[in-house]
Parts: structure tokens; C-alpha cells; sequence
């Protein structure tokens, strides 16, 4: 009989551990990601209303996000139209204007459907009837800050900073509007 030791299978090293612990976690991971997306993991409350809708949320002192992107949009009041159809359309300072799909609107790399205001508040552009902007300074400088007021669609008015550096993005149909920075933005509104 040999002595001879047999070499451990991948599962009982330490590299080989780890490596199975990472592929689950990025499994569950997409899993969550995906249920999100698709709206089966619903974070309302059992009372039907978004804990983290901007008013509540100040209220609470928490931070507000509304209602997401590509989430069961609520009956609009009678006479307005649902999200989905609404367009948005944006001024720019020069004159120039843009008739974008509102859905399609989105602001940064992240694809996010909304702006935070400095007071670490989300307000989701189909939260918003209009978005004025009140100051901007050049999106390269560093630290570039925009004021801006938004109207929402409860009739409250928001005025605050934003991050200047990064874009609007959005088309409709097969037009995308390439790159909107707020200098150059004066007012996008939604109906």
C-alpha cells in the first residue's frame, strides 16, 4: 500500500471556498436585482403607501426616493395623463427645445430616474411637473453645483443644490438628446 496523500479537491481549499461563497452571493445578488426590477419585491407598506415618497420621508427625516422608475404607476388624477405617456419637454438656454419620452429621462451614468438635492432627498422626475433651473455654473469646473426649483405634481415647490458635473440624458423614439448639463438647460417640464 502506498502512502501517498491525494490532493484536496477544489471545494475544501481556502481559495476554493471563497470562490463558491462569491459565485452564491452574486447569484442572490442578480436574483434581488432582477425580482426588483420587475416589481415582485414591492417596498410598500401594507397600507399601499411608498414609505419613501420625498414628504413622507422629510417628515420622517429619512432619506425620500419615490416612487421608481418602471414601478406600478398609481392612477393618475382624473384629466392627467400616466407616466408612461407623458413627454418631457426641455428648453435650453439658447431657445432650442426638445420633445423627449418623459420614462426615457435619466440623469447621470447611473441611469438614475431623478435628481438628489443636496438635502440627500431623491426627487423622481415622475414626481415633477416642471424642473427650472435657476443657476449653473460650467459642468467641467470642479466641485460645479446647479440651483434648481422643482415643481412637483402634489403642487409643493423644492428649491436646492444639485451635482452640476453630470448630464440629462433621454430620447424619444429613435432621437437621444446627447448630453444636457444644467448651464446650458433652462427649464425641462412634464405633461
Amino acid at each position: 500500500m502506498t502512502n501517498e496523500q491525494r490532493p484536496l479537491s477544489w471545494w475544501q481549499t481556502l481559495p476554493g471556498i471563497l470562490t463558491a461563497v462569491a459565485a452564491i452571493l452574486t447569484a442572490v445578488t442578480g436574483l434581488v436585482v432582477a425580482l426588483n426590477q420587475t416589481g415582485l419585491l414591492d417596498r410598500r407598506s401594507e397600507s399601499g403607501r411608498d414609505p419613501d415618497t420625498p414628504a413622507e420621508a422629510q417628515a420622517a427625516g429619512e432619506r425620500g426616493t419615490g416612487p421608481e422608475q418602471g414601478s406600478k404607476a398609481a392612477e393618475p388624477p382624473s384629466g392627467e395623463k400616466h407616466w408612461i405617456d407623458m413627454k418631457a419637454f426641455v428648453t435650453m438656454k439658447d431657445g432650442s427645445t426638445l420633445e423627449l419620452d418623459a420614462p426615457t429621462l435619466s440623469y447621470c451614468i447611473g441611469n438614475s430616474p431623478g435628481i438628489q438635492i443636496l438635502n440627500n432627498l431623491t426627487y423622481q422626475f415622475s414626481s415633477m411637473k416642471s424642473l427650472e433651473v435657476l443657476g449653473a455654473n460650467d459642468p467641467y469646473a470642479t466641485n460645479s453645483m446647479a440651483t434648481v426649483r422643482l415643481t412637483l405634481r402634489d403642487g409643493k415647490v423644492v428649491e436646492g443644490k444639485t451635482s452640476g458635473n453630470c448630464p440629462l440624458f433621454g430620447h424619444s423614439g429613435e432621437n437621444k438628446s446627447g448630453d444636457i448639463y444644467y448651464n446650458k438647460l433652462s427649464r425641462i417640464d412634464f405633461r
